[in-house]
């Protein structure tokens, strides 16, 4: 039998078994000397990250905290008086825009030279019965119709953008005494009485009734809403103010009609005139209604009849502006005269020369003289520091009392707001030409 053939062995093979014996056993040794050093960065690793989620579930743990304890003080916030609901209102249409530029206010009126009585607020008159409050208010009514009465200027006739228009609203006397009054008006504006006019428009409610619908004040408040709406005045009288509120001792009712009367003359931009008794012998107005308009007024005038005369016919009234959120109005005294059929006040002017000794010629001459040393329209200031250098007086009463002079006289006049400058806000004179030939 044959034997098998044994397999070839060579010096090489061995060595080769000994090298791959010597790689496994270095490979061993290395993995073993390497595998603590890869434990020991992948603990490092394991607790990097268990350190950064630890860190991370802090910081969330203090927002949440804190997030909560935000929203606990706004819910004690958000909590108080909730009853008046205010959480649904927003107040941001209300902001003030600081970036608008200023306007200055439109007045309706001046009295020797004064300005009151702004478009879009709303003007009180009050006084005891019989005082002369209707007479006041004819002299307002002519000086809208004519442009001027006495010392009394309106300061929209020369307004183009509307039809400056008179509305009156008399709740309280009979039709007769109403048509007496516009009769004098009439007549004391240089118009014919008896005649229709456009400017001026009457309502007589004081016989409006009620139904079981609507009341006798809430028939006349849509009245004199409808009227407004549609004639457009530019000063709205409702003497009578008492008789358009349902209760002018309930306070919601009145705190309400005072913000409509303010709301009405802002969004149709008039001078709103409401007229309201003072209490029997005494100096306070009727109702709460008379304490909230004299509060949210512009101004408040008090008419009163004096005493001292010993004859009727002989009796003066007194206008005091009560109250001003601009300038101080002086007084008006007036007289009632019986001229024309219907009678008419006639202001009582203080003397014009008793005023530091100046006369009103003087003040012309003066102005004759100087007129070309200034450039027209001209503020009040130029013009003053002009008659200054014509008469040598220097003193400030002294160049006022010109000034005054000069516009009382109507030597001067207040320059048409059409003619306003671009970025004008105040008025400028220029002469009147009824007075001075050939200039404008």
């Amino acid at each position: 039998m044959t034997e098998p053939i044994n397999e070839l062995k060579y010096p090489w093979d061995e060595e080769e078994q000994l090298d791959d014996q010597a790689t496994v056993q270095v490979t061993s040794e290395v993995n073993a000397e390497a595998n603590p050093v890869a434990n020991t960065v992948e603990n490092a690793m394991q607790s990097a990250r268990a350190s950064v989620v630890v860190s991370t579930a802090a910081n969330a743990i203090q927002n949440a905290e804190a997030s909560a304890e935000t929203a606990k003080e706004a819910d004690k916030l958000s909590g108080f008086l909730v009853e008046d609901g205010w959480q649904d209102v927003d107040p941001e249409p209300y902001r003030l825009d600081f970036t608008r530029p200023y306007v200055a206010p439109e007045y309706t009126f001046a009295y020797k030279g004064v300005p009151f009585a702004p478009l879009s607020g709303i003007q009180v008159v009050t006084g005891q019965p019989g005082n002369g409050k209707s007479n006041a208010l004819s002299m307002l009514m002519a000086a809208v119709l004519c442009g001027r009465y006495g010392e009394l200027e309106c300061l929209q006739t020369n307004n183009k953008d509307r039809v400056v228009r008179v509305l009156y609203v008399d709740t309280e006397q009979e039709e007769g005494n109403t048509l007496a009054n516009v009769n004098r008006t009439l007549l004391m504006a240089g118009r014919q009485a008896g005649v229709p006019q456009v400017d001026f428009v009457v309502l007589t409610l004081r016989e409006v009734q009620g139904n079981k619908n609507v009341t006798a004040a809430k028939r006349r408040w849509q009245l004199v809403l409808k009227a407004i709406d549609q004639y457009r005045p530019t000063v709205c009288i409702i003497d009578g103010a008492l008789d358009v509120v349902e209760d002018f001792n309930d306070n919601n009712a009145c705190s309400e009609m005072t913000n409509k009367f303010m709301g009405l003359a802002s969004y149709y931009k008039m001078s709103l005139w409401v007229v309201v008794h003072q209490n029997p012998g005494q100096d306070k107005m009727v109702g709460h209604l008379g304490s909230m308009v004299e509060r949210k007024a512009t101004d408040v005038f008090v008419v009163e009849k004096n005493k001292d005369a010993k004859f009727s016919y002989e009796s003066t009234f007194t206008i005091t502006q009560k109250k001003a959120r601009g300038m101080d109005v002086p007084e008006c005294v007036f007289r009632f005269e019986t001229v024309d059929g219907w009678g008419r006040p006639v202001q009582i002017e203080e003397a014009m020369p008793a005023q530091n000794g100046i006369r009103p010629e003087d003040v012309k001459q003066w102005l004759e003289k100087g007129k070309g040393d200034i450039e027209w329209p001209a503020t009040g200031t130029t013009i003053k520091g002009m008659f200054a250098k014509q008469s040598g007086q220097h003193g400030s009463n002294s160049v006022q009392a010109m000034l005054d002079i000069a516009r009382n006289r109507r030597f001067i006049i207040q320059q048409s707001r059409d003619q306003f400058q671009p970025g004008q806000n105040y008025a400028k004179y220029i002469l009147n030409p009824e007075e001075f030939e050939n200039d404008g």
